[in-house]
């Protein structure tokens, strides 16, 4: 039986004061968005991370390529001073829960972004997505969210907490374990290409 998500999302949004560049600090931010410490974390971004579960829940992984996006003002232009806005999904926190019917997976992901020069205006929308891979590698089922993030006057930083919430039904002794939940940003082809140049860069 092919699994199926039913995904909801509460939004919130954290504002994030400061002004270096947004690699340096972007744990600090993703951690105070979560309200955790740094012991009490762990994780690194873009790498697999089981959420706090039961034996048999599925991991969940922020896809390397999909992490990060830089969001261009229109145009031909691709300078930083035709930067509209940067934005990463840096970290993320939760618990997994095996129940008579499937698992049940709530996590809190944290998006930081950082304005550019080109941004018109205190708001910037992204996309990401939530997908599900089955024990064959299969996608079963994604789905694509928008969250928008607001810049206080005179900040250049901030992010939301996102949270997430799948459900992976299960039968036949089948076990959570062999799917996983992926995360990342809806990129366009020149999107995923312009990240994949830059950490071949790295």
């Amino acid at each position: 039986m092919a699994a199926t998500m039913d995904t909801s999302m509460k939004r919130k949004t954290g504002f994030c004061p400061g002004t270096a560049a947004l690699g340096k600090s972007a744990r600090a931010i993703a951690l105070a968005l979560l309200g955790l410490t740094a012991a009490g974390c762990g994780s690194t971004p873009a790498k697999d991370k089981a959420v706090e579960t039961a034996d048999g829940c599925p991991k969940v992984s922020i896809l390397r390529d999909a992490a990060q996006i830089t969001l261009f003002r229109a145009g031909p232009g691709r300078d930083l001073t035709d930067v509209a806005a940067r934005g990463a999904l840096v970290d993320f926190h939760g618990k997994c829960e095996i129940e008579d019917d499937g698992a049940a997976i709530n996590f809190d992901l944290a998006l930081v972004a950082e304005k550019g020069p080109a941004l018109s205006g205190n708001r910037v929308n992204f996309e990401y997505f939530v997908a599900i891979v089955g024990p064959a590698r299969q996608q079963l089922k994604k789905e694509t969210f928008s969250t928008t993030v607001e810049f206080a006057s005179n900040e250049s930083r901030s992010g939301s907490k996102e949270e997430l919430y799948q459900k992976i039904p299960l039968v036949g002794g089948q076990s959570a374990a062999a799917y996983q939940i992926l995360v990342g940003f809806q990129l366009s082809p020149e999107q995923l290409a312009f990240n994949r140049k830059a950490l071949a860069g790295r």
